[in-house]
């Protein structure tokens, strides 16, 4: 059969199985079908990586608005030094270019090197945009235009901010949150945004120079917005027993936790701790004196299957061994859990 005579499926299908980039443009010659079928793939994700690279892709974004459609993933990512004059010229056009992706679904923003709020102006006019996003991250200030823009794409269900200073507007953000699943913020923030009804999913970075003390009580304030129905709790630096200890009486329904920090002293009081988490699937460490080696990991995961019965899946991180065992096998782990260790894409805990 011809290829220009195929049913579009069936290109589909040819071009969803060519990984390699040159191929796919040699293939998209071959037929007009094949042709925007690879068009697709090539530009379904974009990512800018300096201000350079921002204004070139925007342009191209704002005179080619068949291929602009096939995006639906963007990522920006940019240092900016405060004696490049061109920012808000550039910043405009990205704005522009924004407004002529209507199949957007992923959008991730991150500047650095001046001050967050001087990026607001890409986010105004949020009623402008065209795209339904599922998925947002950005490093800017929470302030009416960032508010005002989430409010407007209530589709996000996974959401990450970053920005330090969060202190202007943080509890505007319960509303503009219907259906946010996965989150992932800064502690200050973490009252706002856990209570939102669809969250089941939180990593929460805390603040640098708190004590245990002050980051277990601030930490558990947050849980007490959420639902109840926080099934995966991951922290971005690890965590000690005693604030441990606070929390878990707080989410008893937790299938996941991150990156906890055991030490010799506290080892039997944590395992007594990890059983009052019955639904327990997985659990990250940080190996730390308590199991650097294989016989002690071994050792560790043989009481942990015996405290928490549900138990499938132990991961050992650090700097200088990788090692991840699995105890049993589990099919719910293994369709809804990612396996690749804390150096890949994604985190485990986005996948619970």
């Amino acid at each position: 059969m011809c290829p220009t005579t195929l049913p579009a499926e069936v290109h589909g299908a040819i071009i969803s199985h060519i990984s390699d980039r040159a191929d796919l443009c040699n293939l998209s010659m071959v037929s007009r079908a094949l042709l925007f079928e690879a068009e697709r793939i090539l530009f379904r994700k974009i990512v800018m990586r300096s201000l350079r690279d921002i204004t070139t892709k925007c342009s191209w974004i704002l005179q080619r608005p068949r291929l602009a459609r096939c995006i639906r993933e963007l990522s920006i990512m940019s240092s900016v030094t405060r004696k490049q004059g061109a920012l808000h010229g550039v910043l405009r056009l990205l704005a522009s270019a924004l407004r002529a992706l209507p199949a957007l679904r992923s959008l991730k923003i991150y500047f650095h090197g001046v001050p967050l709020s001087s990026f607001a102006c890409v986010l105004s006019r949020p009623e402008a945009f065209p795209f339904r996003l599922a998925q947002f991250a950005c490093n800017f200030e929470v302030d009416r235009h960032l508010v005002s823009f989430l409010s407007m794409q209530r589709a996000i269900s996974d959401l990450s901010l970053t920005a330090l200073d969060t202190a202007r507007q943080p509890l505007l953000l319960h509303d503009a949150l219907p259906n946010v699943a996965a989150v992932d913020v800064p502690l200050v923030l973490a009252p706002a945004v856990l209570c939102g009804p669809s969250v089941s999913r939180a990593c929460v970075r805390l603040p640098m120079f708190s004590s245990d003390i002050e980051n277990a009580d601030r930490v558990l304030a947050a849980l007490q917005h959420t639902s109840g129905q926080l099934q995966a709790l991951s922290f971005r630096d690890a965590i000690t027993f005693p604030l441990l200890q606070r929390i878990a009486p707080a989410v008893p329904e937790l299938r996941y936790l991150g990156q906890l920090m055991l030490m010799g002293n506290d080892d039997k009081e944590c395992l007594e701790t990890l059983a009052r988490l019955p639904r327990l699937e997985v659990l990250d460490v940080f190996p730390n004196s308590v199991c650097q080696t294989e016989e002690l990991q071994l050792a560790l995961i043989s009481r942990l299957a015996a405290v928490c019965p549900r138990i499938s899946r132990v991961r050992f991180i650090s700097s200088w061994l990788k090692v991840d065992w699995n105890h049993v096998d589990s099919s719910w782990v293994a369709s809804k859990l990612k396996t690749s260790d804390r150096s890949g894409s994604e985190d485990v805990w986005k996948s619970a």
